[in-house]
């Protein structure tokens, strides 16, 4: 009991969160008293729970931990979610023990603090033998189940979903303010929350827990000022959305943009006369509130999973978690600028590593048409297993292109470009330069030339570079580094729009891109 009730004091301060952290004492209690009453008939002798948290009871504990474990199918298979988490209520109620034996004087209160001390070495020190396999399953599982791509909604049912949810929050939207009663209240709750869950790719509990006065004083993010600087094109997208900042995991302020489909809807679902009718609490202040006078919110889960039903589509994919899943992925398949990615990772409340380790989908197609081809070229560059008669590159030749291999190679930097100007009859010298050394690719001999004249560049000749060399271009201030000499030479033997240019201007042109892409970012972070 002791345990408990400190556990429901202690969590009861997240006062959004009163649904999760009773369901969470709840189970974590359900776990405990689980797990003392196989420890009692390992040691019958036991009057309490508190013997589980003697040191002299350890192994009669372990075998416990174990039995409840493992799952009743005759198999050596185990529940290891439930194993893992055991090991931290442990410690955590053994934390609690030994707190409160701290508030109190006498001689058992010393030996309870030392025993709860000595409990917490040993558990400490058998982790890695008691609860490594639950360790190891929960990251496999992590890393292979949860992630794979078939875990994804598909997109036609995505699509259905989206229309089906617009078109009947339209339609109870219409409806008059007197025939909207519980029935309808909930339906378009559900709809609503689902809509705001799915489209911002939230966690299900966050758009849910949305409160009244957070969506009324919505407007307090937006400086009118920085609107006003703004072009007419991304004006117009302050019509289309309104923007609502909330708490979320792990103490981060997180944004839920609300399309203008939705806004019809939430005020009707704020209506104090309609929530009157569909039994609403006075007093709940969430924007999707249970009915029947409940304190609490809605459930994100539960508003997908009725939306879905309504719907008739049968997707069981189709959840919060799986859906930031699929949009992770997506959005990482975007070309876009650094500075954007990290707006879209604060708007998902994470960052990049968790982005990439957590949600993303391995990228199995790019590992095999982007990674497969560079190591097949390695593996036909493989000169101590090529068979008599092959053709073999030159010492010359593989160091240029062992320095030509990344973005910040030697030959990147402005420092090395008095070599790069030395005369066409080098370039000449050098007969290894051939399909060869070039990818494989047939390029004509490209020479570099002074030319102190101005170059006139057309539209397709602009975009087809910063295609080309986007990797350098987008590189965020105040990087200034560019492609190899190699790398460019390679490029203008390949277009034979390029291929009377002179390599320096090209250079130059590439130089001067990333500097404009740069200044445009940065003016878009003064305006934020």
């Amino acid at each position: 009991m002791m345990i408990g009730k400190h556990m429901w004091r202690k969590d009861r301060t997240k006062v959004d969160k009163t649904d999760e952290v009773r369901k969470s004492v709840r189970a974590d209690m359900r776990s405990l008293a689980n797990l003392y009453l196989d420890f009692k008939r390992n040691l019958p002798e036991s009057k309490d729970s508190q013997d589980m948290f003697l040191r002299e009871n350890f192994k009669n504990l372990s075998e416990s931990i174990i039995s409840i474990t493992t799952k009743d199918n005759g198999s050596s298979d185990i529940k290891y979610g439930l194993k893992n988490s055991l090991y931290y209520l442990l410690m955590r109620a053994a934390n609690i023990q030994e707190g409160e034996a701290l508030t109190m004087r006498g001689t058992n209160a010393e030996y309870k603090v030392t025993e709860m001390k000595h409990f917490k070495t040993i558990l400490k020190h058998h982790e890695n033998i008691l609860f490594s396999d639950s360790k190891y399953m929960i990251n496999q599982s992590r890393q292979e189940r949860l992630r794979l791509p078939a875990r994804s909604p598909d997109n036609e049912s995505i699509q259905e979903l989206r229309l089906y949810i617009m078109q009947t929050m339209q339609t109870l939207s219409s409806l008059p303010v007197d025939n909207i009663g519980k029935t309808e209240y909930v339906k378009l709750r559900n709809l609503v929350c689902s809509r705001l869950t799915l489209f911002n790719a939230r966690r299900g509990g966050e758009p849910a827990r949305m409160k009244m006065d957070q969506w009324r004083n919505r407007s307090q993010w937006i400086n009118n000022e920085s609107i006003e600087r703004l072009n007419e094109k991304e004006k117009k997208k302050f019509d289309e959305f309104q923007i609502v900042y909330t708490p979320g995991k792990g103490n981060h302020l997180v944004s839920t943009l609300v399309p203008s489909d939705c806004i019809a809807a939430i005020d009707i679902l704020i209506n104090p006369t309609v929530r009157k009718t569909a039994t609403v609490l006075p007093a709940n202040n969430f924007l999707f509130p249970n009915t029947e006078l409940s304190p609490l919110h809605c459930s994100g889960w539960d508003a997908i999973h009725s939306a879905l039903k309504s719907a008739n589509i049968n997707c069981p994919q189709l959840n919060a978690t799986n859906q930031r899943g699929r949009i992770s992925t997506l959005y990482a398949e975007l070309d876009v600028d650094p500075e954007d990615r990290e707006l879209f990772y604060r708007h998902m409340g994470h960052t990049e590593k968790i982005n990439k380790n957590t949600y993303q989908r391995p990228p199995a197609v790019l590992a095999v048409t982007k990674v497969g081809a560079q190591l097949a070229q390695m593996d036909r560059m493989n000169i101590s297993k090529e068979p008599e008669g092959s053709p073999r590159l030159s010492r010359m030749s593989r160091k240029s292109r062992t320095k030509s291999m990344s973005p910040g190679s030697d030959l990147d930097d402005e420092s090395s470009s008095d070599e790069w100007k030395a005369s066409s009859n080098n370039e000449s010298e050098s007969e290894s330069e051939t399909e060869e050394e070039l990818n494989e690719v047939p390029c004509k001999k490209i020479k570099v030339q002074e030319n102190t004249g101005r170059t006139k560049w057309s539209t397709e000749e602009t975009m087809t570079i910063k295609e080309e060399f986007k990797e350098w271009i987008n590189l965020p201030s105040p990087s200034k580094r560019l492609p190899s000499k190699n790398q460019v030479m390679i490029f203008m033997g390949k277009n034979d729009a390029f291929a009377s240019k002179n390599y320096l201007k090209v250079r130059t042109k590439i130089m001067n891109e990333q500097k404009m892409q740069q200044m445009k970012i940065k003016r878009r972070l003064q305006l934020q």
